[in-house]
């Protein structure tokens, strides 16, 4: 009999009872309450229903009693099982992982005596959240007394839920996933406060054994320390950030922003949300300018026309939409066979876009109606990242989820070149020198720089940490010449700067944040007045002010920080109220950063920098 599930005033039922019993009919009017909807939390940019967790369980043989319980400040999920169930621990573990997405699997699994109860009678959840959490801290103390190599053996084995280790199993064989290796690694670095070799996430999924992996896991390691705000200034003012508006997407913003600025002066900030909503906001106000609903959520951000009145989006549900701003009308869609996270980009002199697909094709489309210009299958992966493309080269760039760099005529979608690296690659590739070299950086932190004409090599450069970021590009003058920048973040906390010169490539610093980077980084400049000695001094009005380049930098736990571009120096920084994804981009006469958009059903913010007087 098919079984309904409907949503009433935040209770979920269902039309046929989920209990053993004679058949009911479903026609007939009857519904069997089921639990409350409402118990779903958002947990890694994943929404996560406790009711599951605690349905699945419940299917384990000999299992018993069982709550599911969330604490959202350090981010733990945690399962409670009752003193009645035989079963051991790892063991339901391994079942959580084969039947549960990765995001749904406890961090913890715990056996209490007695359940606490609430004056009514009830299961006191904030009591089990405190026991779970008390379970935590005893847990963490020993570890740090041990090595690393006993501590990835211990936490191999809780998230992979075996009771035996083997020193030839692999990572994936037993259910691992890239969700699950993460997951793995933050409490590694946690517990260890060192971190890890950049190589073990690729290992980890690419099938090496757990030999190997603790053999990489020794190789290097550094502690942990993040970089507070330094005085780098001298006597000059300094910008600070401030929050000027904020919206509320309803959802988690993983999508950054994209700006649409008129010649009337007028500016709006265009972003979609896992809400499914995509909105036309004010730049100056953050009023709601429209809003458009497409049928799932958004992850790719905005592709604006030259015209500046629609933008080209791309949705889970695998179709690619091009939406009016002003009126938010959808103006024409067009379907692909997978999701759609990677974001459209402008080519063919703006007249068309080029957008990948999960379905591991890149796709060209007319901006006028959607026509389908061309397709093609660069690699044997899935396409995450942007394309990037060159109106000096006439050729689109693509990085795929299998390791492939593709370089395509941007007219009839004829290869030029490929190469494969060992990694995946999730970053968008970076134009160089005047579009004559592509960078392109794979998630083990490997920097690939090659011809745009005929993909020969011409640098490389590793990178101590996984990279899931975009570089961001910038000339700046470096030792009183001209030179290119990249700015790159790092799942190892840390922001690298390298400048460039031809066929050569060095790191001109590095600066260490509060948690690991998965947005992409901008620039802003911003005209700095000396103080009042210094214009007695000198009255000269072109030595009364000077240009200051800052970099831009969110990090997952919140945190946006102004960097000095050529020192590196932290010169502010505020903290969000939860993680940031989203990238932040600068708009305005005067410099204001749009974004980063939060997870957890937050909002798009508008930070502006503004003078600190001393």
């Amino acid at each position: 009999m098919k079984s309904e599930r409907i949503f009433l005033g935040g209770a979920a039922v269902r039309t046929t009872p989920n209990t053993p019993g004679p058949p009911v009919d479903s026609q007939s009017g009857q519904l069997f309450y089921v639990g409350r909807k409402d118990r779903m939390v958002k947990r890694h940019g994943h929404r996560v229903s406790l009711y599951l967790v605690e349905q699945v369980a419940n299917k384990y043989p000999g299992l018993g009693q069982c709550h599911c319980v969330w604490d959202s400040e350090s981010g733990t999920l945690g399962l409670l099982l009752g003193s009645e169930g035989k079963c051991l621990e790892p063991a339901i573990r391994q079942y959580l992982v084969k039947s549960l997405p990765p995001a749904a699997i406890p961090d913890i699994i715990m056996r209490i005596p007695v359940w606490p109860l609430t004056n009514n009678g009830k299961i006191d959840h904030q009591k089990l959240r405190q026991i779970m959490l008390c379970k935590v801290r005893d847990n963490e103390e020993p570890h740090f007394k041990v090595d690393a190599v006993d501590t990835f053996h211990k936490l191999w084995s809780k998230y992979l839920g075996l009771s035996k280790l083997k020193q030839q199993d692999t990572f994936v064989q037993h259910g691992g996933t890239s969700f699950i290796a993460l997951q793995l690694l933050s409490e590694l670095e946690k517990i260890t406060d060192h971190a890890v070799s950049s190589e073990l996430i690729p290992k980890l999924l690419g099938g090496s054994s757990l030999q190997e992996c603790c053999e990489c896991l020794v190789s290097t390691s550094h502690s942990l320390n993040y970089a507070h705000q330094e005085n780098s200034s001298g006597n000059r003012e300094n910008p600070k950030l401030d929050i000027r508006w904020k919206f509320d997407l309803r959802k988690c913003v993983d999508s950054s922003p994209s700006i649409a600025q008129y010649t009337s002066g007028r500016g709006i900030t265009v972003v979609g949300s896992h809400s499914h909503k995509l909105v036309s906001l004010d730049n100056e106000t953050g009023k709601l300018v429209n809003l458009t609903e497409l049928p799932d959520r958004i992850e790719s951000s905005v592709c604006i026309i030259p015209s500046g009145h629609a933008g080209i989006v791309g949705c889970y549900n695998g179709s690619v939409y091009c939406v009016h701003l002003s009126s938010g009308d959808v103006i024409w869609e067009f379907p692909t066979r997978g999701m759609v996270k990677s974001s459209p980009t402008l080519c063919r002199e703006g007249s068309a876009v080029v957008v990948g697909s999960y379905d591991q094709s890149l796709y060209c489309l007319s901006v006028q109606d959607g026509t389908m210009l061309w397709s093609v299958k660069p690699g044997e992966g899935s396409i995450f990242s942007s394309p990037c493309a060159s109106s000096f080269t006439h050729m689109v760039f693509v990085g795929t989820l299998d390791g492939t760099c593709a370089a395509l005529s941007e007219l009839d979608s004829s290869i030029v070149w490929t190469s494969r690296l060992e990694t995946p690659v999730f970053s968008s590739p970076a134009l160089l020198s005047a579009d004559t070299q592509v960078l392109f950086v794979e998630v083990a932190g490997t920097l690939h720089c090659f011809s745009s004409l005929d993909g020969t090599k011409i640098w490389n450069m590793n990178i101590a940490g996984n990279i899931f970021s975009s570089p961001c590009v910038v000339s700046a003058t470096v030792d009183n010449g001209l030179k290119e920048m990249i700015l790159l973040g790092c799942h190892n906390k840390s922001i690298y700067c390298l400048h460039g010169d031809g066929d050569k490539i060095a790191i001109k610093w590095t600066k260490e944040l509060d948690s690991p980077i998965f947005s992409t980084s901008c620039t802003s400049s911003f005209i700095n007045c000396v103080n009042v000695e210094d214009k007695q001094e000198n009255t000269s009005p072109s030595s009364s002010k000077k240009t200051s380049v800052y970099a831009v930098v969110a990090t997952t736990k919140g945190t946006v920080s102004l960097l000095d571009l050529h020192l590196g120096l932290v010169i502010c920084c505020l903290t969000l109220p939860h993680q940031v994804f989203s990238s932040p981009v600068v708009t305005g006469k005067l410099p204001q950063l749009i974004g980063p958009g939060t997870t957890k059903k937050f909002q798009n913010a508008n930070l502006s920098p503004s003078l600190s007087v001393p």
